[in-house]
């Protein structure tokens, strides 16, 4: 049996949004935090949990490919998420049918998670963690940052080693290419799963609330909050 190691370090993000509809033009601006008042403990923790800033007005607007809603947009959530994932690669050489174990494990920050919550006018101060159209917006961001996403991820992707049959029984650069191109493309399956799962539940939150125009039906913000993430099949 010949044996030896290969290391790799790979990075990507997608970015998705969100809209809700509505009138003018502000002027431009972060909206820091400290500026707030102090939110429900439950939002706070979605904030941190979700990276989430808070930016108005045109010259601040994501630059992301918008949907259409037949009405002026009055609010946009984007979201990223980023992994960064190492390898180890064995060759084994059993019965002569030569083969690469490759177990994959995601750096310790796993599925992480950044959001920006953009609006055409800043929201009042004194009532922004009551607004209607922040509480939609948060909303996308319950989704985009649930934990169990990140659980989920890390499962498929490290729970069983990959099997890569090669040409030859000692390690080469043709070799490490091929194991590079399987773990990666591995991976980015189940990411691209993931993203799957998430616009869909980013989509049905926009259809049931009409982009935040409506209340979020109980039932519909329970299903958010207590089901299983599951990553849609044949993608």
């Amino acid at each position: 049996m010949s044996h030896q190691q290969h290391r790799l370090i790979c990075a990507a993000f997608a970015i998705l949004v969100s809209a809700a509809a509505s009138p003018a033009i502000a002027q431009s601006g972060t909206i820091p935090l400290s500026e707030l008042p102090p939110p429900p403990a439950q939002i706070a923790d979605l904030i941190d949990r979700g990276n989430v800033r808070f930016v108005y007005g045109w010259d601040t607007r994501p630059d992301a490919k918008l949907p259409d809603i037949g009405r002026p947009l009055d609010g946009l959530t984007v979201y990223e998420l980023s992994y960064k994932f190492e390898h180890h690669t064995s060759l084994r050489n059993r019965n002569s049918s030569p083969h690469a174990v490759t177990r994959i494990r995601l750096s310790e920050s796993g599925l992480r998670c950044k959001h920006t919550v953009w609006f055409r006018e800043a929201p009042r101060i004194e009532t922004f963690w009551s607004n209607p159209l922040v509480l939609h917006e948060l909303d996308h961001v319950l989704i985009s940052s649930d934990p169990r996403l990140a659980s989920l991820f890390l499962t498929q992707v490290q729970d069983q080693p990959l099997i890569t049959p090669i040409e030859a029984s000692s390690y080469s650069s043709a070799v490490a290419a091929e194991v590079n191109r399987v773990a990666k493309e591995h991976v980015a399956t189940i990411y691209r799963s993931i993203l799957s799962l998430v616009d869909i539940r980013y989509r049905e939150l926009d259809r049931v609330t009409n982009h935040g125009a409506r209340p979020l039906p109980a039932e519909l913000q329970l299903r958010l909050s207590n089901s299983q993430p599951t990553v849609p099949q044949g993608q």
